[in-house]
């Protein structure tokens, strides 16, 4: 399985703007293209989701840019996942009228569907603050080697 760019970018612009929520300051895009190294034009499409979601609001004018719209602590990966890729599911064993025909006898079905749930509850229990807290704390310890 692998994660599309716009959840990969998703998260990243996410933890910038969460890096900034407690100042109230706003970030442009043109500022999150040049730290994230992504072109302003994907950045753009990227946060018409994020707006549309709720995750992120939008200030005009020259002052304008884009903040969080909820704390950190409320914002899981699961969540960003979600909103680019649909839900996080390893095989789609059961999808409505395209059903596998081999579902009723398939021996690997409940496996699929067990590490699809544990994927889902560990994505839904870290947090854009956890991300943050976890960076903070791996950059200490870096830090206390430096002589």
């Amino acid at each position: 399985m692998n994660l599309s760019s716009k959840s990969r970018y998703g998260v990243r612009i996410l933890i910038q703007l969460a890096l900034n929520y407690n100042t109230g300051v706003s970030v442009k895009g043109k500022t999150l293209a040049e730290t994230q190294e992504i072109t302003e034009p994907y950045i753009e499409q990227i946060m018409i989701s994020l707006k549309r979601s709720g995750m992120v609001r939008a200030e005009r004018g020259c002052a304008g840019g884009y903040l969080l719209s909820r704390p950190p602590e409320s914002i899981t990966l699961l969540e960003v996942i979600e909103l680019f890729e649909g839900k996080l599911e390893l095989v789609r064993c059961n999808k409505g009228s395209q059903a596998c025909s081999r579902l009723p006898v398939c021996e690997t079905t409940r496996i699929w569907k067990r590490l699809s749930e544990t994927f889902r509850r560990e994505a839904a229990a870290i947090t854009l603050a956890h991300v943050i807290e976890e960076n903070s704390r791996t950059k200490a310890k870096k830090t206390e080697y430096v002589l």
